[in-house]
C-alpha cells in the first residue's frame, strides 16, 4: 500500500500535469504567455503562480525541465501583469485586492527554502528579490488594511519565512505580532473567529464570525507554519490543540463541515474554493499524534475521490453534474500536497477510526450551533445569526448537515440565495440558474425559515443513544430527534407554507416507492401525509455550494399544522 508521501506526490503530479494543459503557450505577448486559462471561469486566475512551489518540487523529484520552465513562466506572467503600486500583487487583473500577495510570496519562499540550492544562481536571485519585495509590500498592507483573520495568519507565516530566507530580527518580530493577534481570537471552545467584518464582532445572540472552511484550510495551517518556521515549540503545541478542537468539524470521510460558516458560499465539501487545504497544517502535526495522521489520510483520500481528468472538482458530484472544474481549487491545494510530501507523509496513523466529536451533543457559538452524533448519524443544527455575505443566511434552526457512516452526506446547506459575492472565486452553473435554497427549510410566501435570525435552539435530550433538539423561530418551529436507527423531523408553521427537504442523491441513486414511504438510494423516507416532488422523482438539481445534486421533497403545511418526516437507512 502506498504511503501518504507517495500518494501526495502522485496526486500532485496528476494535478500539475492536467493544469499545464491549460498553460498559454501559443501567444508570445507577455499579457498572456505563461498564464493558466480556467476551463470553468474562462478567465486567468491571478494566483496561478502559487503553483510555483509544487512545480519546482516535481522538477526536483523527476528531473523534468518542463516543470521548472512552467513555474518560471507563471511567475514571469504574474510579474508582468499583476504588480500593483508599491510592489504587491493584485488578486486578479480585474480585482484590486492585494492581501493575497502573502500567499504568492510564500509559494516562492517554500520553493527557495527546499530547492534554492538546485536552482541556477540567476533564477534564485531573481526569485529571492521578488520575495523580498513582496514581503516589503505586506508590511505596508498591514498598516492600512483591517482584513479577515486569515490574512493575519498569512502574514505571521510569511514573515517567519522571511526571517529564515532574508535574515533580520525585525521579520520575526512582525511575525510574532501577527501571531499574537490571531491567538487572541479563539473562543471558549477553541474555535478561531474573525472571518467577517469586523473580526471582533459578536451578534446579539453571541455568535462570532467563524468559518470552518477558512479555519481548517487556511488560518490554522498558516499559524502552524508560523510555528515551524519560527521554531516556536510552544506555539506549535498551542495550535496542535486548536487543530484538535477544530477536528470536531472534520467528517470521517475527510470532508469539512462548513454548512454553517460565515463564508460557506465558497464551501466545496472538502473545504473552500481558494484556500490551500487542511493538509498544509496536518502535514506538520501528523508526526506528533496518530489522530492528525489519520485526519491527513482521509483528507487526502477525499481529494483523490474528487479528482477527475486530473483536476480537483468543486465537490463530490460536480463531475457527474457536468460542471467543469475551476482550476483555482487545484493549484492552491497542490501546495498542501507539497507540505504533506515534505513533512508528514510517513508517520503512523494507527488503526482507530476517525471519531472527532463525542456522542450526544456538542454546543458552539453560544448554543446557536449544535453538533449531534448518535450511532452512525452526524448532524449539524444552526441558529447562527452572523451573516457575512448577501444571500448567505444559513441559520434559522436549520438542519444544515445530515451525514451517515454508511450513506455519506444526505442533507447539506447552501446559500439562502446564491449570490456570487466573489465573482472570480465562485462558479456559476454552466447551463442554468442557481436560484433555489437546498438547506432544509420552510417557505411561506417570500419568507424562508433559514433567514430568521431570531430562532433559538433548545436541547431537550442529550444522550449517547438519543438526541432531541427544538428550534423556535418567529413563525415556525422544528424538532429533531436522532436515534441510532432513525432521524425524525417535526415541522410546524403558524403561517402555513411548504417544508422543503432536499436530499443529496447522485444520478445513480434510484428514487422509488409510493405515497407514505419513498426510497432514495440507500435512504428510506416516511411521511405522515401527502408530499410531492417539485422537479419529479428523477429530477436532479446541482448546487455549487457543497458540490451536490439533490432531489427535492416538499411537504404542504396548513397554518399551525405539525408534520413529521422519518429518515432511516434502508436494509442492505
Amino acid at each position: 500500500m502506498a504511503t501518504r508521501k507517495e500518494r501526495a506526490l502522485a496526486l500532485m503530479q496528476t494535478w500539475c500535469d492536467a493544469l499545464l494543459a491549460y498553460q498559454v503557450e501559443e501567444f508570445s505577448t507577455e499579457y498572456l504567455h505563461g498564464s493558466l486559462l480556467c476551463p470553468a471561469c474562462h478567465i486567468i486566475h491571478g494566483r496561478c503562480a502559487d503553483l510555483a512551489y509544487p512545480l519546482v518540487t516535481l522538477w526536483a523529484q523527476t528531473g523534468r525541465e518542463a516543470y521548472l520552465r512552467a513555474a518560471v513562466e507563471l511567475v514571469d506572467w504574474t510579474e508582468a501583469n499583476l504588480v500593483c503600486e508599491g510592489g504587491g500583487y493584485r488578486n486578479d487583473a480585474g480585482n484590486r485586492w492585494t492581501g493575497i500577495t502573502a500567499f504568492s510570496a510564500m509559494s516562492l519562499a517554500e520553493a527557495l527554502l527546499h530547492y534554492g540550492d538546485r536552482l541556477d544562481s540567476a533564477l534564485r536571485e531573481r526569485w529571492l528579490n521578488i520575495f523580498a519585495r513582496l514581503c516589503g509590500y505586506m508590511i505596508h498592507f498591514y498598516t492600512v488594511q483591517n482584513p479577515n483573520i486569515n490574512y493575519s495568519a498569512g502574514g505571521a507565516a510569511l514573515f517567519a519565512l522571511a526571517h529564515r530566507l532574508l535574515g533580520g530580527a525585525d521579520w520575526l518580530e512582525r511575525a510574532r505580532a501577527l501571531e499574537r493577534f490571531c491567538r487572541a481570537h479563539f473562543d471558549e471552545q477553541g474555535l478561531l473567529y474573525g472571518e467577517g467584518k469586523p473580526v471582533d464582532a459578536i451578534t446579539e445572540k453571541g455568535c462570532r464570525p467563524i468559518d470552518m472552511g477558512y479555519n481548517l484550510e487556511e488560518s490554522l495551517p498558516l499559524l502552524i507554519q508560523f510555528s515551524v518556521h519560527a521554531q516556536d515549540a510552544q506555539s506549535l503545541q498551542f495550535y496542535a490543540a486548536r487543530m484538535r478542537d477544530h477536528l470536531a468539524f472534520l467528517l470521517p470521510d475527510g470532508a469539512i463541515d462548513n454548512s454553517f460558516g460565515t463564508r460557506h458560499n465558497k464551501w466545496t465539501y472538502w473545504g473552500s474554493r481558494t484556500s490551500d487545504g487542511a493538509l498544509e497544517g496536518l502535514a506538520h502535526l501528523a508526526p506528533l499524534d496518530p489522530l492528525f495522521a489519520r485526519a491527513a489520510g482521509v483528507v487526502l483520500g477525499l481529494y483523490e475521490h474528487c479528482t477527475h481528468d486530473g483536476l480537483l472538482y468543486g465537490g463530490p458530484m460536480a463531475c457527474d453534474a457536468g460542471e467543469p472544474p475551476c482550476i483555482h481549487h487545484t493549484f492552491c491545494h497542490a501546495k498542501a500536497l507539497c507540505e504533506l510530501y515534505h513533512y508528514g507523509g510517513e508517520s503512523s496513523a494507527g488503526d482507530a477510526p476517525l471519531l472527532t466529536v463525542p456522542e450526544g451533543v456538542s454546543a458552539y457559538q453560544n448554543g446557536n450551533l449544535l453538533l449531534c452524533r448518535v450511532g452512525g448519524w452526524r448532524a449539524t443544527v444552526s441558529a447562527c445569526d452572523f451573516v457575512y455575505a448577501d444571500g448567505g443566511d444559513n441559520g434559522g434552526g436549520s438542519l444544515t448537515l445530515l451525514w451517515h457512516e454508511r450513506l455519506g452526506p444526505l442533507c447539506a446547506a447552501t446559500m439562502a440565495r446564491y449570490t456570487p459575492v466573489e465573482p472570480h472565486n465562485m462558479q456559476y452553473l454552466r447551463n442554468s440558474e442557481e436560484t433555489y435554497c437546498f438547506t432544509p427549510h420552510i417557505e411561506s410566501g417570500e419568507k424562508l425559515s433559514v433567514c430568521d435570525r431570531s430562532a433559538r435552539l433548545t436541547v431537550e435530550c442529550a444522550q449517547a443513544d438519543c438526541v432531541r433538539v427544538a428550534a423556535q423561530g418567529a413563525w415556525f418551529s422544528f424538532r429533531y430527534e436522532f436515534t441510532p436507527e432513525t432521524v425524525r423531523i417535526q415541522v410546524c408553521s403558524q403561517e402555513g407554507g411548504t417544508f422543503s427537504l432536499p436530499i443529496i442523491a447522485d444520478k445513480a441513486a434510484r428514487v422509488a416507492g409510493q405515497e407514505g414511504e419513498i426510497r432514495i438510494g440507500g435512504l428510506r423516507m416516511r411521511a405522515d401525509g401527502a408530499f410531492f416532488w417539485p422537479n419529479g422523482k428523477s429530477g436532479r438539481q446541482y448546487s455549487q455550494v457543497g458540490g451536490f445534486e439533490y432531489v427535492r421533497a416538499a411537504f404542504p403545511l396548513a397554518p399551525g399544522e405539525t408534520r413529521q418526516v422519518e429518515l432511516v437507512c434502508a436494509d442492505e
